[in-house]
This record gives C-alpha cells, structure tokens and sequence, in this order.
C-alpha cells in the first residue's frame, strides 16, 4: 500500500509522532473537525486533527483540517506538514478508489501525482521529502499498470490499433518503470 511507512503512522520518527501525542483535547477525528468548521483553532490542534484522520481512514476530514490551517496558518513553520498531511490523504482517497473505472482512476490518479511532485518542488528541504520519493515511484508504476490495463481493454473490445497506441504510450512515457519494461521484452 502507498501509505505503508508514512510519517502520519508514527513509523517515521519525526515531528509528525509529536503531533499525535500533543494536546489531550484531540481524540478523535471528527470532533476536531467539527470544532474546525465552529471556530479558528490553534495551528497544533489543526494539526493533530489530521493527523488523527490519517490514522483513522477519515481522508475527507484530514484533507479539510490541512486545507484549513494552510489558510489560517499559511507562514507557520509546520506548513510542509500540513501540506504533506493533504498530500497523503489525497493519496488514501484515490488508493481507497479501486472500484473506479480505469481512465478515472487514471485521471485522478494523475492528480495526486502531480501534488505529489508538487509537495516535492514547493518543499524541498522537508523532512517529509524523503518519504515522498518512493511514493512517487510506486505511483507511477500503479499508473503505468493502470494505462496498460486500459490498453488491454482497448485490445479485448476489438481496436488493436488504439491498444498498440496506448502501449507505445506507456513505453515511452512510463519508461523507467517495470511495466514499460516487461512490455518492450515482450515485443508488444
């Protein structure tokens, strides 16, 4: 799974485990984002509340509270981990969406790639990078499977030639990774 490892599990040992264990008033997710929605909070419990969603599955609610202490809290100095606890729980959402039709899921996977390298570019320095790099991989693998998927679709509904177009596609866009690999040893 993406998340495995994540700086929000408390596996990581930064500052993210600090968060968890901060106020006492944080003990579930939804009531720090229903206090949220009530008033400005202060910027630890905004924080811990995503956190705490994280660790919960709420993605929805940990994507609200990191949106809400960006907009309250734009130049404090956890803001990368704000901005990495909205990343991740992108990340849950579309890992969550597996069910989702395949150029769906494509698209919205393409999204959180985006975030992803955009965490990357706006945070380089961030203890939180560092974790973010594997992701990017394995995304992109994820995507790559996803687009040859597509292109098998295309190939079993009777259009070869979109098919052999979408595996070029991933040959070369996704070249650096396993699927693109095994595809040009393949010879298809």
């Amino acid at each position: 799974m993406l998340l495995a490892g994540c700086a929000t599990t408390g596996n990581g040992g930064d500052r993210a485990s600090g968060f968890e264990d901060g106020d006492p008033a944080v003990t579930d997710c939804r009531s720090v984002a229903q206090d949220s929605e009530a008033e400005t909070l202060d910027p630890g419990i905004y924080l811990q509340g995503a956190h705490r969603c994280l660790d919960e599955g709420e993605f929805r609610r940990a994507q609200d509270l990191s949106r809400a202490f960006q907009s309250h809290y734009a130049d404090h100095a956890d803001a990368d981990y704000a901005s990495y606890t909205e990343v991740m729980a992108d990340l849950g959402q579309w890992t969550r969406g597996r069910h989702v039709e395949t150029a769906q899921r494509i698209e919205s996977g393409r999204d959180v790639f985006r975030s992803m390298a955009d965490f990357m570019d706006t945070y380089p320095g961030s203890r939180y990078t560092e974790s973010m790099a594997p992701r990017l991989v394995e995304m992109r693998e994820e995507l790559a499977r996803l687009e040859l998927r597509k292109a098998e679709s295309v190939a079993e509904s009777g259009n070869e030639a979109e098919a052999r177009e979408r595996r070029e596609y991933v040959k070369e866009y996704y070249a650096n990774t396993d699927v693109a690999r095994n595809l040009k040893e393949s010879n298809r």
